[in-house]
């Protein structure tokens, strides 16, 4: 596992690893305004309840904003119980707290 601080050592990881992040040790790292890789490299990086908030968070309110996600996804991932815990996340005041019951209107 090789421990990994902020956006700059990330890159290096990831350019020396081929953009794969296995192995990765993420916990306590600052990748504010970064993005997350969305491909089977980083399925296995280790996080912290600070980076699973964040994450959390944007998953939450895209699919809050998003017209296109099933009433299904939306009533377990928009849940008061999941809300909570994605509300907790460090920027959340700033970026506004996620509301249950909010965007529960789509086209499925």
């Amino acid at each position: 596992m090789i421990k990994i601080n902020n956006l700059e050592e990330l890159n290096a990881y990831m350019e020396k690893n081929g953009k794969n992040l296995g192995g990765a040790d993420l916990s306590d790292a600052d990748l504010d305004y970064s993005c997350w890789p969305l491909w089977c490299g980083s399925l296995t990086a280790q996080i912290d309840d600070r980076i699973a908030m964040q994450l959390l968070y944007h998953l939450c309110s895209t699919i809050m904003h998003s017209l296109e996600v099933s009433t299904d996804i939306k009533a377990v991932l928009l849940s008061q119980m999941v809300l909570d815990i994605a509300n907790r996340f460090h920027r959340a005041d700033e970026c506004g707290k996620l509301e249950p019951g909010k965007g529960m209107e789509n086209r499925k």
